[in-house]
């Protein structure tokens, strides 16, 4: 699982759950409580974590119809278990975090197109 929260928002591993520390009121809460998905359309979602105690957003991140393609497309080549698949997932993979992080920054508000 990624880390959905943000780099100030630490993530703790507690017996059997993954918490973290709002911060907006500072309650500690589980992540099954606070994650959430919406869908903003045209194929775009943002997963977040809501704080249940003062509705506090932490967005984790935005996907769309590339982003969960490419995954996909990633986790196919990776479950091969083909020696030869390396070069095309390194490959992908490269490209797929560089659309990924221009992305994050456009919907952000920080990228142009």
């Amino acid at each position: 699982m990624s880390n959905l929260a943000s780099n100030d928002t630490p993530i703790k591993v507690k017996t059997g759950s993954i918490r973290f520390d709002c911060p907006e009121c500072t309650a500690e809460v589980d992540i099954k409580e606070a994650f959430t998905e919406e869908k903003l359309g045209d194929g775009i979602e943002r997963v977040s974590l809501v704080c249940p105690n003062c509705g506090g957003v932490n967005v984790g991140y935005y996907s769309n119809k590339k982003i969960r393609r490419n995954i996909a497309r990633l986790k196919e080549i990776r479950d091969r278990h083909d020696v030869n698949y390396l070069q095309e997932y390194r490959d992908l993979q490269e490209k797929h975090i560089k659309y990924f992080d221009k992305f994050q920054l456009k919907m952000k508000g920080g990228g142009k197109g």
